[in-house]
């Protein structure tokens, strides 16, 4: 027999727990390993099954034949029914699968199953096996494991004073034990948040969280945030990179430990994993000896609280025996792990209380270890004794682990989703939404949007607005943050309108990160002129409560704040900007700075009728023609207009238009090499290259198409010398005319002939007469310029002309990204916005008529 068959997994089910005298089912089938192959000759193989043990008798259900096919896999699993016949403390049974003529192939040794005089019936069994341990064919081992590990705990460290009465207790902490863990998972071994229909393990979707290694605030100046910032060329306001720690080393290091965290950077999510870890005895991941106890401080919510009847209640639900002794017991030998859950939602009036009450704990019974969460903005530096450490941001491989584990944790969900929704969050035109995914809640909305749809909605601003939604309401009511309003009348809608204006007044000033009085005057402010609160109103109140129960603003520094996501503040500021009718003054001031790119973006998306989109880019085409053109400038784009008016074909006007800008640039890029001197090289970086190359991508992206892939990159016109230039000025002859770009009185074809004969005289002289080939190019120039009526002065551009140029091209880029994402727009009249010409668009700008 070969030795390829034994390259299978079993796969069984059977009781880890079983009860004197009743009958349990046993299944065992056998299914290939991922990269074996069939290698004999039958299609068919049979294996033979037997199971043994003395703690219960066996009987197979019909023949105990595994027959595995060709195919891949089996015909069916074999049943065997087993009846527990001794009370033991862990009974093995052994597996021995054997070939067709008796010698056996493999064993399996199934440790550790307990049978005793009764079994609790609950649901703890099943999200046992089946939540959170780790995927193995033997997850009842694991169970095992975990329940013998709290058992073992307990028994030893809490029965201390009790040993002549362990014996007949055993089997109750074994219980209690199940019981336990049962309980832990139901409470925290799952997650329901946002609109997902249905809990996920923890297990399933947890990824690794990082520390940051002093998360102490430093002192940075908001001028030196805003330059480390814009050093960093990311969209994350975070910049920090000092050395960071996993939460499980963290948790591992230090005995007293305050977690802190925005809201949904997964301070609770980390608490309830260390607590799954400490349950299952994984020493590999938490390597302290101890019971997880988590206790939600929000239901600590009545005088008086003692957090020692607290633990007691976990203990004594599972039915531990001789609690109250075992408890103390247990303490005393720091054999606890007491994870305190949100801080921050303790309602304020319990807060001093429950904070002493942990202090006077922590000081009786130091030995064991103790975890607190809290969010960053609500924390007071209250325990003297704990190291406080922060949550850093997701990373790039933490949210590709994060989307992979959430997709790939269910069993309908395909595998190649993940990969669909990285690669999507990777383009350019989503790095806003890829920013929001930094934080572990708003990645899991992103999951959620991507998991219905398989894709983004085409008008983002739609996504932003729920994120926002998310954070000033949703969130805070699910984890039922103190409840109090952030201040008297500041209704969710005027907040977002206060909120808007700040986002607003500060990136007008080129503002991302701003000094604390500064945000808490603009609150004070926008308060006394709205809801008429007295001047000396507390801003800075106002200011944490939005810190604590929304983390839309978040100080980055000691006094200085930002918000919590750049897209954000984006959203926000385009939004004041629609509801003060600010549109037109934007455009003026503003549309041709990159930096306001997105927020021109998600204008566009919030329009809601046709009128006001095409307002939007007409008032824009009206910037484009009257920006700061000179007069050489001005003069080539007319005869861009003119050149490639009245022409039939597939193309916009616009696109025709952006392409013989493309050809001037081309031209002057040949008339430099042939005026340059022999031994003289034109630099690698110029200017001309890279505006030609915008140029022509915004001409594809309007939908031209030309017959010469190597104009596709940079990398073309790079290449060019003198040598080639004559054929690159041939062939590009012949690519323009087969595009129907200018109109029908420009002669391509007779120049091409022309070039096509230049081109046959070149290939014999070039190598041998450097000032005839300079002649050639000359007189191939010549030809171009006399065709296209073009005069040789005109492309002789200056630096300020190519600066105007990259300010002509980004902004026509930019109207089309705008008409493309104005979800409400009316098609048709786009195309009469992009054919009017220069001079009816003049007329227009100088008549005041653009509707």
């Amino acid at each position: 027999m070969s030795n390829q068959i034994l390259s299978v997994k079993p796969i069984i089910n059977y009781p880890s727990l079983a009860q004197i005298g009743q009958t349990y089912l046993m299944t065992i089938d056998l299914q290939p390993e991922e990269d074996s192959d069939w290698q004999l000759e039958e299609e068919e193989y049979p294996v033979y099954c037997s199971v043994s043990s003395e703690a219960f008798e066996s009987r197979a259900i019909g023949e105990p034949i595994i027959t595995m096919h060709c195919f891949g896999g089996s015909y069916g699993a074999k049943s065997f029914l087993l009846k527990a016949n001794k009370i033991g403390q862990a009974e093995d049974i052994l597996i021995t699968f054997r070939n067709k003529w008796g010698a056996p192939i493999k064993s399996i040794e199934l440790k550790k199953i307990r049978v005793i005089s009764k079994v609790i019936k609950d649901q703890d069994r099943i999200l046992l096996e089946n939540s959170f341990f780790d995927d193995s064919n033997y997850s009842d081992e694991s169970s095992n494991h975990a329940i013998d590990y709290i058992s073992d705990i307990f028994i030893e460290f809490g029965l201390t004073n009790t040993v002549t009465a362990v014996e007949g207790l055993r089997d109750q902490v074994y219980q209690a034990s199940q019981k336990f863990i049962g309980i832990y998972i139901r409470r925290h071994g799952f997650v329901k948040i946002l609109s997902m229909e249905t809990p996920v393990s923890i297990h399933n979707i947890y990824t690794t969280v990082n520390i940051l290694d002093d998360s102490n605030l430093s002192f940075s100046s908001v001028s030196e945030l805003e330059r480390a910032y814009r050093q960093s060329q990311s969209r994350r306001f975070s910049t920090r990179i000092d050395a960071r720690k996993s939460g499980f080393e963290i948790a591992n290091e230090f005995q007293f430990l305050t977690i802190l965290g925005g809201p949904g950077t997964g301070k609770s999510t980390l608490l309830r994993q260390i607590g799954i870890k400490a349950i299952q005895g994984d020493n590999k991941v938490y390597n302290h000896e101890q019971i997880p106890i988590l206790i939600e401080l929000k239901r600590l919510s009545e005088s008086p609280i003692n957090l020692l009847n607290e633990i007691t209640r976990e203990f004594e639900v599972a039915g531990f025996p001789k609690i109250e002794e075992a408890l103390v017991n247990l303490l005393k030998a720091g054999k606890l792990l007491i994870l305190l859950d949100g801080l921050d939602e303790v309602p304020i009036r319990n807060l001093d209380e429950i904070i002493k009450n942990i202090q006077d704990f922590v000081e009786v019974y130091d030995k064991n270890r103790f975890i607190i969460s809290c969010r960053t903005a609500a924390y007071q530096s209250s325990f003297n004794r704990f190291t406080d450490v922060a949550i850093a941001s997701f990373d790039d491989e933490q949210i590709s682990q994060f989307i992979e584990n959430w997709f790939t944790s269910s069993p309908n969900e395909k595998t190649t989703k993940a990969k669909d929704l990285w690669r999507l969050l990777q383009q350019p035109k989503s790095l806003s939404i890829k920013e929001l995914a930094n934080s572990p809640l708003l990645l899991t909305f992103i999951c959620l949007v991507y998991g219905h749809t398989n894709d983004f909605p085409i008008n983002r601003s739609r996504l932003y607005q729920r994120a926002i939604f998310i954070l000033l309401e949703e969130w805070a009511a699910q984890k039922r943050v103190h409840g109090d309003p952030i201040y008297e009348g500041l209704y969710s809608d005027l907040e977002l309108y206060m909120l808007s204006k700040i986002a607003y007044t500060n990136f007008k000033d080129d503002k991302l990160f701003f000094a604390r009085q500064e945000i808490v005057t603009q609150i004070q402010e926008f308060l006394t002129d709205t809801l008429n609160a007295p001047k000396f109103i507390d801003g800075s109140a106002v200011l944490r409560a939005i810190e604590i129960q929304q983390g839309f603003l978040v100080e980055r520094a000691v006094n200085v704040y930002s918000f919590s996501h750049l897209t954000l503040q984006e959203y926000l500021a385009a939004k004041h900007i629609i509801d003060n009718v600010l549109i037109e003054q934007m455009i003026e001031s503003h549309i041709d700075d990159q930096r306001w790119r997105e927020i021109f973006f998600i204008i566009s998306e919030l329009l809601s009728t046709p009128a006001a989109i095409n307002k939007l880019l007409l008032n824009t085409e009206k910037k484009i023609l009257s920006y700061g053109y000179s007069e050489k400038l001005k003069t080539l784009l007319n005869w861009a207009e003119h050149i490639t008016s009245n022409v039939e074909g597939d193309y916009m006007s616009s696109a025709r238009r952006v392409i013989a800008i493309f050809v001037v640039l081309c031209i002057d890029r040949v008339q430099k090499l042939q005026l340059i001197q022999q031994s003289q090289s034109i630099p690698e970086n110029a200017e001309d290259i890279e505006i030609a190359n915008q140029v022509f991508k915004l001409a594809k992206r309007l939908g031209l198409s030309l017959n010469l892939s190597s104009l596709d990159s940079s990398v073309f016109l790079h290449s060019l010398n003198l040598q080639n230039s004559i054929v690159f000025l041939s062939d590009f002859a012949t690519a323009i005319e087969e595009a129907s770009i200018f109109n029908i009185d420009i002669d391509l074809a007779s120049l091409g002939n022309t070039l096509t004969a230049l081109k046959e005289q070149e290939s014999r002289i070039y190598q041998q007469d450097d000032s005839l080939l300079r002649s050639l190019v000359r007189q191939a120039l010549d030809n171009w310029f006399e065709t296209i009526s073009l005069e040789r002065n005109l492309i002789n551009l200056s630096t300020e002309d190519y600066t105007a140029l990259k300010h002509l091209i980004y902004m026509n880029s930019l109207m089309l990204d705008m008409k493309t994402s104005a979800e409400f727009a009316n098609q048709s009249d786009w195309p009469e916005i992009e054919q009017l010409g220069w001079t009816e668009i003049e007329k227009r700008i100088f008549t005041g008529n653009l509707s």
